[in-house]
Parts: structure tokens; C-alpha cells; sequence
């Protein structure tokens, strides 16, 4: 009777590590060696992003799915879709483009032609609607009661089933910082399954950072100053702006002297180095600075220090933030990056 029940044992015990190494190598080994991209997607989802409503408070929204039909307001949204491998869900855009120097208009013209771009302002509510979006990306201009920019309240578009999306530093927060710009990279590669790629993104421009920090080990700490001219307004770009940011990240100091300026602030404060935002008179505004009496004495000057800086490199950068850190790197430091 012993014996028969030892047997009996012996074959449930076989048994269980039978069914117990068979589950192992369907959980450790099947998944590895034959993928599955649509389950893989599916599982995915949903995913909840944190975000901002009409009222500007923070909401979460939950993406079920991948989504097929973008609408994307400025060219931060719209250049990161497109970076992301994502311009087939695109079906209109509109907004603020800024242009580079150095950019000519034809190509301008065909990129455009490409992202189903309507100017800048060129979209209204029922075009919008006849789209059936998916999800729309904007500012809080886009889900506002009205304005050029407006395509209706966040709630009337939820009521619809579009999902709105407004970045981080599109919020109440009126800081901007590298870090909201990663998560609005984040927040978008997670929106479409795009992870990895936006991880890259990222890692890029940090390493942008750690390899200026590297080679100047002991670096100066130069006193800035970014300006921009609106009218006949001059606006201090401060520490609380994306370039003010990379700025202090890159080892150097934002000076910040309140955000309307004269040109007595800026002599009183002494910058080291001038940032100039650039836009279409940029060249006499640079002008306006270097042949200034007034500002003789400005140790930029004196050192010839004031350079032109792209708008679009001062804040809601987006993917260009990369180029942006490159940049102002160049210009802190010339005589160590311009080799």
C-alpha cells in the first residue's frame, strides 16, 4: 500500500513540474522569440496624460486607443508629430510658424503643403467638426469661448469624443523649463505608443547639455541677458523661460531684472553676454543695442557679445530644443565649441 502511494506521488510531482515548466516557457520565452506588434499595441493602452481644460485646470484624459486623426495647432504640436514618425494621423493644422534666418520660402511652401497647413488661423469650428478628430493639440487659445485661435471649449469637444491636449507648459504654470518640455515629448510618444522614440528625443538633449558641462569644466559663469523688442517695448526674457533654463543649466547666470526693461536697466545690470530674440527687424534691434551710447560702457558690448537668437529657441521649442541648447552653448562659450 506504501509503495503504491509513494508511485502515486511520484507521478503527481512529475506531473506539476511538467505543467509548472511548460507555463515558464510560454511566459518567458514565447513573448521573446515571436512578437506580436499588434498585441504589443493593444496593450498599450488605455493610457491617462495629465493635462488642462478650457478653465485652465489640470484634467486627466484617457486614451483608449491609438489615435488616427490629429489636428495641431503650432508648430511645436505639429513638429513633434511629424519627428515621431506621426504625420499620416495629421489632418489639418494651423498656428504660429517661425521661421530661421536661413530658411528659404519654397520649401517652406511645400512643407506646408504636406501638413494640411490653413495658415495661421485658418481653421474654424465647423471645418474642425466636419474632420472628426480624434484628438486635437493646441495652447489654451485653441479650447477657449472665442478668439482666431479658438475651435471651442475643451467640453464641447470631450461631448464629441476628441480628446484635447494642451501641453504642460501651456497651463497655469507660467515656468518654463527643460523638464516641461521632456514631459510635453513624453506626454505626446505615450499618447501615440511612441515611448522609445520620444525617450531618445530627450536623451539627446540632455546629453547635449552633459557634453557642453564636460568640456568646460571651468567654465565661467557668464551673466546674461535675453531681449526681446515688441514695438517699442523691450521685454527681459527671464530665468523663468525655457532659454533662461538652458542658460542656467548650461553653468551661466540669468540676469533678471524685471521683464520690461530700459535701456538703463540693461546698463545697470551689466550682462555679460546679450541674447537678442530674433524677428523681422531683429537687425536693428541688434543695432539699436551695439551702436547705443548708452550702452558703451555694457560689458557685451565692450566684448562684442550680443548675438541674435531665434525666437523659437527661447521657448515652445519642441523638438528643436536640441537645437536651441547647441546654440546658446555656442555663444557662451565660443572660443571652447567653435572648434
Amino acid at each position: 500500500m506504501k509503495s503504491k502511494i509513494k508511485k502515486i506521488t511520484i507521478l503527481v510531482t512529475i506531473i506539476m513540474i511538467f505543467f509548472t515548466a511548460n507555463n515558464i516557457i510560454k511566459q518567458n520565452i514565447i513573448p521573446e522569440v515571436i512578437p506580436n506588434n499588434r498585441n504589443i499595441a493593444s496593450s498599450h493602452y488605455p493610457v491617462y496624460i495629465k493635462t488642462y481644460n478650457t478653465n485652465q485646470q489640470e484634467v486627466f484624459i484617457k486614451i483608449k486607443k491609438q489615435l488616427q486623426r490629429v489636428i495641431a495647432y503650432h508648430q511645436d504640436n505639429i513638429e513633434l508629430l511629424l519627428k515621431l514618425g506621426l504625420g499620416d494621423k495629421i489632418v489639418a493644422t494651423a498656428g504660429r510658424f517661425i521661421s530661421l534666418e536661413n530658411e528659404e520660402i519654397q520649401p517652406q511652401q511645400d512643407f506646408f503643403k504636406s501638413i494640411h497647413y490653413y495658415g495661421l488661423c485658418g481653421i474654424n469650428q465647423e471645418f474642425a467638426v466636419s474632420l472628426q478628430p480624434d484628438l486635437i493639440m493646441g495652447y489654451p487659445s485653441s479650447f477657449s469661448s472665442k478668439g482666431i485661435w479658438s475651435l471651442g471649449t475643451t467640453d464641447f469637444w470631450n461631448m464629441r469624443g476628441c480628446n484635447c491636449y494642451i501641453a504642460h507648459q501651456r497651463g497655469s504654470n507660467n515656468v518654463e523649463t527643460l523638464e516641461t518640455e521632456y514631459k510635453f515629448i513624453r506626454d505626446v510618444g505615450n499618447i501615440f505608443n511612441r515611448e522609445k522614440e520620444a525617450e531618445l528625443i530627450v536623451a539627446n538633449m540632455e546629453d547635449a547639455i552633459n557634453n557642453v558641462l564636460a568640456k568646460v569644466p571651468n567654465r565661467k559663469a557668464y551673466r546674461v541677458m535675453v531681449i526681446y523688442f515688441t514695438g517699442k517695448r523691450r521685454l527681459n526674457l527671464g530665468v523663468n523661460t525655457l532659454v533662461g533654463n538652458i542658460v542656467e543649466r548650461l553653468g551661466s547666470k540669468m540676469v533678471d531684472v524685471g521683464q520690461t526693461i530700459s535701456f538703463e536697466d540693461i546698463v545697470a545690470a551689466n550682462p555679460d553676454v546679450l541674447l537678442v530674440v530674433y524677428n523681422s527687424n531683429s537687425d536693428n534691434d541688434k543695432k539699436s543695442i551695439v551702436n547705443n551710447r548708452l550702452l558703451a560702457s555694457v560689458s557685451a558690448v565692450k566684448n562684442k557679445k550680443v548675438y541674435l537668437i531665434p525666437q523659437i529657441y527661447t521657448g515652445n521649442s519642441g523638438v528643436r530644443t536640441l537645437e536651441a541648447i547647441k546654440f546658446i552653448s555656442k555663444k557662451l562659450y565660443p572660443d571652447l565649441l567653435n572648434k
